[in-house]
């Protein structure tokens, strides 16, 4: 289990590496959106602090039909799926194009809800071609099972790019639901043991450390959670940093 104490401190040691000067004050609101769950107040604080106005960062989610991809886009917008502006869910394959959903409080952060891969109209071959892959700083690749080829030929694609991905294993609540009825069962080893699983299948396709996240869309503070919001909070700073000291340097050099 995520331990939110400690992914706080985390937080603290990091900022105050990165973002030398920032307040308690604002260490403080940094600490007190991780813990309500919500990294992209976090980012807001860094945003302002910053003053890096004018910067987008897209985050594409996408993932096999029935992955749980709308759910998650809910999830980490602090939506439920029957709340308004929530993404469609439903029984069949909702998202026919890319789908942009602002965060409500940090609308400078737009997740992208991608048509589901392995469709007939999104075969894995065209599919980054399909979905204009350029778009997009980050990928979470989504399943709600173990990983197929599919998902890893996806990874290798976008790590062609130079980008980043990170491989989301959804539903993991059900994964323990249905192995509560073992004698041996216990709940650290399962998800670890599906954790492991996830790491060896993408890394015997060439991955290098490849980041693994355990989630519930229905139980979001729950597992990996708190970890994959201080990823996506890391690399959003980041990428604004970049943007930043681009748009920086050559005023600096005149």
């Amino acid at each position: 289990m995520a331990n939110l104490s400690s992914t706080c401190d985390d937080l603290r040691a990091e900022y105050r590496n990165i973002l030398p000067g920032i307040s308690a004050e604002q260490t403080k609101q940094i600490e007190a959106a991780i813990k309500a769950g919500n990294f992209l107040e976090a980012a807001s604080v860094v945003q302002t602090f910053k003053n890096l106005s004018g910067v987008e960062f897209n985050i594409a989610i996408t993932g096999e039909p029935g992955s749980g991809k709308s759910s998650l886009v809910n999830a980490i917008r602090g939506l439920g799926d029957e709340d308004e502006g929530a993404a469609e869910t439903g029984v069949v394959e909702m998202t026919k194009e890319p789908v942009a959903y602002h965060h409500p409080t940090c609308p400078m952060v737009t997740f992208w809800d991608l048509p589901a891969i392995g469709t007939p109209d999104f075969r894995p071959d065209a599919y980054l071609k399909q979905v204009k892959c350029s778009h997009y700083d980050v990928f979470i690749i989504i399943a709600s099972e173990r990983s197929r080829f599919c998902h890893t030929k996806l990874a290798q694609e976008i790590q062609k790019m130079g980008k980043k991905f990170f491989f989301v294993r959804s539903r993991v609540d059900l994964d323990l639901y249905n192995e509560k009825h073992k004698k041996s069962f216990n709940e650290e080893r399962t998800l670890e043991k599906i954790r492991n699983n996830c790491v060896y299948n993408l890394s015997r396709e060439g991955m290098s450390s490849p980041q693994v996240f355990l989630v519930s869309s229905r139980e979001f503070q729950k597992y990996d959670s708190p970890q994959l919001q201080k990823t996506l909070l890391k690399e959003f700073y980041n990428h604004k940093t970049e943007m930043f000291a681009a748009t920086e340097g050559p005023r600096g050099n005149r």
